[in-house]
């Protein structure tokens, strides 16, 4: 009998209801206070946060957050103190497109889902970069497909790798103030360095 071993795996976390509506709808609010700017990330009728003003989370959705992600890096066995280094907001208008992009200089990211509709998604691709030159398919699964979508929900929370890429060139997005909550998760140096002091 054939053995099958699913080898170089790439973890995606998922929780759905991360933060409850009440906490969306406050969110939301303050996101909308915010100025937004043109990003490199974004294309069309959308702007971002991202290198200017951040949004500022709560204590107690921020202590969950980091519970989330020392969740997500004991099963990715990602070792050393890590912290959240930037959180920013992007919105996006009808006919926006969010381009395919990584993030540089972090170890996790994620995007935490604060106004979308049931129909949008989120786009992973897969990171080996000879599957485009393989045949083509005919029954698509985890070990052959160039990219990965999820359906995201209001209060969802994703996390993954920085260095993988996410979002989609070609699918344009079909709703106003489409609005996400991106952060960036790097290793703690500094306090690595007074720990093993």
């Amino acid at each position: 009998m054939l053995d099958v071993v699913p080898m170089f795996s790439t973890p995606i976390g998922i929780e759905k209801n991360f933060i409850s509506e009440n906490e969306r709808k406050d969110l939301y609010n303050d996101i909308e206070k915010i100025n937004h700017y043109d990003h490199g990330a974004l294309e069309g009728n959308a702007k971002s946060t991202k290198n200017n003003k951040s949004i500022k989370l709560n204590e107690n959705i921020m202590l969950r957050l980091k519970q989330a992600i020392t969740d997500y890096t004991n099963i990715y066995g990602l070792d050393g103190t890590l912290k959240i280094a930037e959180i920013w907001t992007n919105i996006q208008n009808k006919g926006s497109k969010l381009i395919e992009h990584t993030h540089p200089d972090s170890v996790i990211s994620g995007a935490l889902y604060i106004n979308t509709e049931s129909n949008s998604k989120i786009y992973f691709h897969n990171p080996n970069p000879y599957i485009m030159f393989t045949q083509v398919p005919s029954n698509k699964n985890e070990y052959n497909s160039q990219y990965y979508w999820f359906n995201v929900l209001n209060c969802q929370l994703f996390l993954f790798p920085s260095w993988l890429k996410h979002g989609k060139n070609d699918i344009v997005n079909d709703m106003n103030n489409r609005i996400v909550i991106s952060f960036n998760v790097i290793r703690d140096f500094i306090k690595q360095k007074k720990d093993r002091l």
